[in-house]
Formats: structure tokens, C-alpha cells, sequence
């Protein structure tokens, strides 16, 4: 998948820029509550087809049942790692203005059954580390959030 060929530096522009852009439409939409909602949930589900296709959808079953804690330390271990947080930090984004930090425990639940599918079904090789990498994006995709919240609070 391309999504996988990305250079790490543009990775890390796509997180920033990110994190940049959802707390400005954040600020813009403060006063559009329903509009704000409306966006982030439709912006939610983009991000959950985009990790269902990249991990479950077109993937063809088989009789190989792979399973790892880690992947294999080579040239593209450290890109699989930052490739499994890029994949969920839209999530983060998007799920965790409409349910709060309860974001990363569902990214965790979803990661968990997605791994547990690829296992069962034999269309990819599950591994722990990707559950921890996906849960670990979610959680950086809900920065913005969590210091808005903890902001607003402060104030209040």
C-alpha cells in the first residue's frame, strides 16, 4: 500500500499539520456547535473506511494464521511502527471531539479486533505492537482535544 512508501519526514508534516489544522477549524467552528459535531463525525468515518481498507477490506483469506509481538527488525521496522500510529492518529482527531478520551480505549478495542480478524481469517500477520502503534496514534491525534479541554477547564 502507498500509504506504507511514505518518507518519514512527510509523515511527521502530515501529524503536525494535523494537529495544526484541526485546532484552527476547532477555534473557527467554536461557535457552530452542531456544524463542528457534523464535521467531525463525517471526517470520523473517512478515517475509520481508511483504516478498515488499509487493514481488513480487500484482503483475501487464508490458511496462513501469522502471529508476532513485534515485527521482524529490519530496514522497514521503524517505518511499519510510525505507519501503524500515522494510521490512526486521523481517528484521534476526528472520534475523540465526539465521544472525549474514551477515543483511545475504542481505538485500542478496534486495533485489538482488527488484528484478531487478520489472525483468524489469514490476511495478515497480526501483531502486538501494531495494537500499540495504532493506539498510540489515536492518542496523539487526540493532543488537540485534550489541550482544549484541559484549557477550557483551567478557565472555568
Amino acid at each position: 500500500d502507498t500509504i506504507y512508501a511514505l518518507a518519514y519526514k512527510n509523515v511527521y508534516l502530515i501529524m503536525i499539520l494535523g494537529i495544526i489544522l484541526w485546532t484552527i477549524l476547532w477555534y473557527c467552528f467554536r461557535c457552530h456547535a452542531r456544524l463542528r459535531i457534523m464535521l467531525n463525525t463525517i471526517m470520523c468515518l473517512i478515517s475509520l473506511y481508511l483504516v478498515l481498507k488499509y487493514t481488513v477490506l480487500h484482503r483475501m483469506p487464508s490458511d496462513d494464521h501469522q502471529f508476532m509481538v513485534f515485527a521482524p527488525y529490519n530496514s522497514e521496522f521503524y517505518r511499519e511502527l510510525l505507519m501503524n500510529v500515522l494510521l490512526f492518529y486521523p481517528l484521534g482527531l476526528t472520534l475523540t471531539v465526539l465521544i472525549g478520551p474514551r477515543s483511545i480505549l475504542v481505538a485500542f478495542i478496534l486495533s485489538f479486533g482488527i488484528e484478531s480478524w487478520q489472525y483468524i481469517a489469514g490476511t495478515g500477520v497480526a501483531q502486538v505492537s501494531d495494537v500499540l502503534m495504532n493506539t498510540l496514534g489515536c492518542a496523539i491525534g487526540a493532543v488537540p482535544y485534550l489541550i482544549r479541554f484541559y484549557v477550557e477547564r483551567r478557565k472555568g
